[in-house]
């Protein structure tokens, strides 16, 4: 029996996820990303010795290395690996970078947005630019590769992570009420809003909480509201930024794009800007992303290719020969290299244990010595 969370991957799994890592790579490189490929477990004091280190910290499987004594952690994300290798081994390479990667994550628990504690992640970090025009390179990847990928119904809800912080500056919350701000949004609650000290703060909070939709109406929506609510004015950075990424971005049509301003779960690190991929019917989130600090500006997007790989299509199959043992090894060859799968008989068989065999290994014909060609009805 396997743990919770932990799971085993037949075939038909391991050919969808197989298929949309080639995909999703290739689109990445397109783009310029080079890949790398971090190594699984690092020591704990590195792999969370920056400024994502409490957002990962309760996430990391921990195990001690016989040889040191020292703790090693399991990595849990990627994205913090990526990060530490632009800091370090790859600190002289030119601005901006742009990194790609695919590999087996864990968790120690799991979420709403990720219901396994094992997964396949796959994603780009973009490192040493902070604008617009970088965030929209990575949401324009984002929403890309869902449509590349074959999603139904592709949606992108655009978050802004720091909108806490900036209204905890503002108004000098302290950290009492900075925490109860961010509780309040993250269930949605309108009614433990009446708790901070400035009630007026409160009544601004509520009119955010009720806008979210469609990227351009509510954006609209929450430019007029800071306007009129001078409380809120401090905010109003963050919706211009979100305007002028979604500006810049190529996004194909059939994409639905919305904003939640004040959905903070999931974020652990991420700032500004920030996103989730979804599509109907998923059981969870297809993948984030967004701009964080760590420890230089950067902005990037995770899939996670177990969820995705539930929400599209099947690859198409590749046909399928079976080769009777005594077929010829020349005949048997070219097949396989036309690209066809030929799986081949390990002794003499029977006409009937020669089809009965084809049909137990899928296959649509049957090789004979004489090259000839088979059809299974």
């Amino acid at each position: 029996m396997l743990p919770e969370g932990f799971y085993d991957l037949l075939e038909g799994q391991v050919e969808r996820e197989q298929s949309l890592e080639q995909n999703l790579l290739s689109l990445l490189e397109s783009f310029g990303y080079r890949r790398i490929a971090p190594s699984l477990v690092e020591y704990e004091d590195s792999l969370l010795a920056h400024s994502m280190r409490r957002a990962h910290n309760e996430h990391c499987f921990r195990v001690v290395d016989s040889a040191t004594q020292r703790m090693m952690a399991i990595r849990c994300d990627m994205t913090m690996q990526t990060a530490r290798l632009a800091a370090t081994r790859l600190r002289r390479q030119p601005r901006p970078l742009r990194l790609s990667y695919a590999g087996t994550s864990l968790r120690t628990r799991t979420s709403a947005a990720k219901p396994r504690r094992q997964f396949s992640q796959l994603g780009c970090e973009q490192f040493g630019a902070e604008s617009p025009s970088a965030y929209a390179e990575i949401l324009t990847l984002a929403a890309r590769s869902l449509t590349r990928c074959g999603v139904r119904q592709p949606i992108v809800e655009i978050a802004t992570p720091s909108i806490v912080q900036k209204l905890s500056e503002a108004h000098d919350l302290d950290e009492e009420q900075r925490t109860l701000l961010a509780e309040s949004f993250a269930v949605r609650n309108k009614e433990s809003l009446d708790k901070l000290a400035s009630k007026e703060l409160a009544q601004a909070c509520r009119s955010l909480l009720a806008l979210r939709g469609e990227v351009h109406t509510t954006l609209c929506a929450l430019k007029r509201l800071s306007e009129q609510q001078p409380l809120l004015a401090t905010l109003s950075d963050l919706w211009l930024a979100v305007e002028q990424t979604v500006a810049a971005a190529d996004l194909p049509d059939t994409l639905a794009l919305t904003i939640d301003p004040v959905e903070t779960r999931g974020f652990f690190y991420h700032d500004s800007f920030a996103f989730t991929l979804l599509c109907e019917g998923a059981r969870g989130a297809l993948g984030r992303g967004g701009s964080y600090r760590s420890p230089e500006p950067a902005c990037g997007c995770s899939f996670y290719l177990d969820t995705l790989a539930e929400a599209v299509a099947s690859p198409i199959p590749r046909h399928r020969i079976y080769a009777t043992n005594n077929a010829k090894r020349e005949t048997v060859r070219r097949h396989r290299d036309e690209g066809a799968v030929v799986v081949q008989a390990l002794c003499e068989q029977s006409r009937a244990e020669t089809l009965r065999a084809a049909e137990d290994n899928g296959c649509a014909q049957v090789l004979h010595a004489d090259d000839t060609l088979q059809e299974l009805s």
